[in-house]
């Protein structure tokens, strides 16, 4: 039986913004990435046994660097595409923009975070993945049964999760959304500029009292979110966004 690791206070202190640019809570910082790294892997085997799923897992850095412009707001593991499916991408992309595909975080991504206020579990697709916005987009948008499907997916993931437009502040509750929310929201994605996220949040003192408890509920809300990721992400067999010319579509 998998044991998973525990969350106390401390770990959600070290983002709080005194400690944010504090090379002195890199130590501090690294035990929480280590707990992280711990629930990915067990992610990464249980979104492959329970939904087919073949992911690579990473997670970030734990001490201010430029790539994070100096300052640890958050520390998180993330699941993306496997090696071999972003190869099956690149090669209908092509080498140039195929170096973006290649990296590990320009991808939808599922999530499992930890910041000054709390934990999160989450499915994104980055702002420049747009290989996956504009599948999406033009798979949602391109017949009502469509639209009706991926709005049925979003309210089957349930209560607690809310559908989310790049940095907006608008939300759109999991559970009870209408397909003519959907299009509004769309009338406003553009992707290769936008964000999508869809995620829950569980308060840090929730987190910490859940202790071990929280790993097996994490897990289950990744289960709930992989329907999601296999709805939007393009693959051959879901290609929403090549035509039979294999020109990338930008409508639907």
């Amino acid at each position: 039986m998998t044991s998973f690791p525990s969350f106390d206070p401390s770990d959600f202190a070290a983002y709080s913004p005194k400690h944010q640019r504090d090379r002195e809570a890199n130590a501090w910082r690294l035990r929480v990435r280590r707990k992280l790294g711990e629930l990915g892997k067990a992610a990464k085997a249980h979104l492959k046994k329970e939904c087919g799923l073949n992911l690579s897992c990473r997670t970030n850095l734990n001490h201010p660097y430029k790539f994070n412009f100096g300052r640890v707001q958050a520390q998180w593991a993330y699941l993306s595409r496997s090696p071999k499916d972003k190869k099956a991408l690149v090669e209908r992309v092509g080498p140039a923009i195929g170096e973006d595909v290649d990296t590990h975080y320009i991808q939808t991504t599922f999530v499992l975070s930890v910041d000054r206020e709390g934990f999160e579990i989450a499915l994104r697709i980055h702002p420049q993945a747009w290989w996956d916005s504009q599948n999406l987009k033009n798979r949602v948008l391109s017949a009502t049964a469509e639209m009706d499907d991926w709005t049925e997916t979003l309210n089957e993931i349930g209560e607690g999760y809310v559908l989310s437009l790049h940095n907006w502040k608008k939300e759109y509750p999991c559970g009870d959304l209408y397909p003519d929310q959907i299009e509004n929201f769309f009338s406003f994605f553009e992707p290769g500029n936008h964000s999508l996220s869809i995620r829950h949040r569980i308060p840090a003192k929730l987190a910490v009292g859940l202790g071990p408890e929280l790993g097996p509920l994490a897990l289950e809300g990744l289960s709930k979110l992989a329907p999601a990721y296999q709805f939007l992400t393009w693959t051959e067999e879901n290609n929403w966004l090549f035509d039979a010319e294999g020109k990338v579509r930008h409508g639907s």
